[in-house]
């Protein structure tokens, strides 16, 4: 009973922990239309993790989020129309990528900003 015990509790935190967002990275988007782009390092030799999903964190700045461009180290991209409006400390809902976890070489993120160059809003990608 007590293996039993254990073993639920041992899967529940491993679930926790595989479910757990980490920080991929940040762009910097100034005034008016904006494309600004994330290069991302090979998984295995950084903090880069292969995801399934991701969300977009707002900082400083109101923020119009058009759409995601994904380009994935195994060859393959992926677009995705957001149009969400967020304010600043704001979040976008969890976007589903289409198929397995995959590690992403590059983000392009379109959209447009009331942000100006001495205060410019801040966007943190996290993935999971």
């Amino acid at each position: 009973m007590k293996t039993i015990i254990i073993s639920l509790l041992v899967l529940a935190a491993t679930t926790n922990a595989a479910m757990a967002s980490v920080r991929l990275g940040a762009v910097t988007m100034y005034d008016s239309r904006s494309t600004q782009a994330l290069h991302l390092a090979k998984c295995r030799f950084s903090r880069n993790v292969a995801v399934s999903k991701v969300q977009l964190l707002v900082k400083n700045q109101q923020t119009d989020i058009d759409r995601l461009s994904f380009k994935f180290h195994n060859g393959q991209s992926q677009s995705v129309d957001v149009r969400e409006n967020i304010r600043p400390g704001g979040k976008t809902r969890w976007i589903d990528l289409k198929g397995s976890r995959r590690c992403i070489k590059k983000v392009t993120i379109t959209g447009d900003t009331d942000g100006w160059m001495a205060d410019p809003a801040r966007i943190v990608i996290f993935g999971k």
